[in-house]
């Protein structure tokens, strides 16, 4: 995992310098040209989510989203150990979507995937329209960059579960019937998570602790139903 995250820090450093370097104060200028009162602070965060996104597509495109896979199943499975009758339909759903060999003294070991478990392709390429739609709202003077953010929270936080909802074998009916009954709690879950990306360089262990806090909620949820 550090073999991953120490370069990933490298990129995100990186990233972001040549960003504010080039591109700060052009975002200052046109945010001063729509009566932006803030101008220096709405650009600097425009430079981080924009930063952000960079960063985010080169990870989980070629480095972590392996990873965040692995944590997620092994969040879910750690978490539902003690719960016997839990336990064995979280290893059924993980065992039909992976390999996983269990020894004699009840160790799992995660092994190769049974099919793809990574967004599609045009999951993430609708993502990116949305960002780029919505980057305009940052123009609006005080309350634009917040408006940004929200919208992005919105779009983003159901994507959470998609390791989730993978494993359950749900339908996009199913999915969008679950996430509109949550969808407040979804808002602020992507919410957060697009806040810490804006964190230069500790964005990439966020994206970690996101596939964790995404797990357990996955867990809660499985523990309400089951009881």
């Amino acid at each position: 995992l550090w073999s991953r995250v120490i370069p990933l820090c490298g990129v995100s450093l990186l990233t972001i310098v040549m960003m504010f370097t080039f591109l700060y104060l052009p975002h200052v200028f046109v945010l001063s040209l729509f009566h932006e009162p803030f101008p220096r602070s709405a650009a600097a965060t425009m430079i981080l989510s924009e930063s952000a996104v960079i960063v985010s597509i080169i990870a989980e495109s070629f480095l972590t989203e392996h990873q965040v896979v692995d944590i997620f199943d092994i969040t879910l499975l750690s978490r539902t150990k003690r719960i016997p009758g839990l336990k064995k339909r979280v290893e059924t759903m993980i065992k039909a979507a992976r390999i996983m060999d269990i020894d004699d003294d009840g160790n799992r070991r995660l092994g190769r995937h049974i099919y793809n478990p990574y967004l599609k392709f045009k999951v993430g390429i609708r993502m990116g329209v949305y960002f780029i739609l919505e980057l305009p709202l940052c123009l609006i003077p005080v309350v634009g960059t917040a408006m940004f953010l929200a919208m992005q929270a919105y779009h983003l936080g159901p994507l959470c579960h998609y390791r989730y909802f993978q494993l359950l074998g749900w339908d996009d009916k199913q999915k969008h019937q679950f996430v509109q009954r949550n969808r407040f709690r979804y808002w602020l879950f992507g919410l957060v998570h697009v806040s810490l990306q804006l964190i230069p360089v500790a964005s990439i262990f966020f994206l970690f602790s996101t596939g964790t806090g995404a797990a357990l909620w996955a867990v809660d949820y499985e523990k309400r139903m089951w009881n």
